[in-house]
């Protein structure tokens, strides 16, 4: 069956959870210190891949508080389940996407932003065009930043309710299937 060959890549922020890692992070790191707020705005400066990975440095989040979209975690369990080939792909940093899938179980492999390397948009879709080919993925995302992610992927998985994001998503990809987060 080809479900079990192409695998499915998925995005993190906004998709498995509510929220974004690295604001989460930049939040908790700031209301440690408020002078820290000019420490990101230094690394920021280097790009956001340089801060994502100081971040991650000195920054855990709690795993236990995030707010995790169970019906889409669910959906992925289901999917693995019958064979499937999970795989994390974020542009949170790489240190956080492991955690996190070493904390879900259910991810054959992952990906997250390092180095210079800021995996979100047109950089995700080039990491996943130079893994699996055109249509060789699929892929499930929430934002504008995966709509173009959606045009070379073999089916389009999207978590948002949001009518402007699903019309952007549908004159990429017209047979994208709605995930809803809860």
């Amino acid at each position: 069956m080809a479900e079990d060959i192409v695998p499915l890549c998925v995005d993190l922020d906004g998709t498995l959870i509510s929220g974004d890692l690295s604001l989460i992070a930049s939040r908790a790191f700031v209301k440690r210190n408020p002078a820290n707020a000019l420490l990101l705005a230094l690394w920021l400066l280097r790009g956001r891949a340089y801060l994502k990975a100081r971040l991650a440095e000195r920054v855990t989040p709690d795993w236990d508080a995030l707010a995790y979209h169970r019906g889409v975690i669910e959906w992925l369990r289901s999917q693995r389940a019958a064979g499937r080939r999970l795989i994390l792909v974020s542009g949170s940093p790489l240190a956080y996407v492991g955690l996190l899938a070493e904390r879900l179980g259910f991810f054959s492999d992952f990906a997250g932003s390092e180095g210079r390397v800021n995996l979100i948009g047109r950089g995700k879709r080039r990491w996943l065009l130079e893994k699996f080919g055109v249509r060789g993925y699929d892929y499930v995302g929430n934002s504008r930043w995966d709509v173009p992610i959606f045009a070379k992927a073999r089916r389009a998985y999207l978590v948002s309710l949001s009518p402007r994001i699903l019309a952007m998503a549908r004159k990429r990809a017209p047979d994208v299937v709605q995930i809803p987060p809860a």
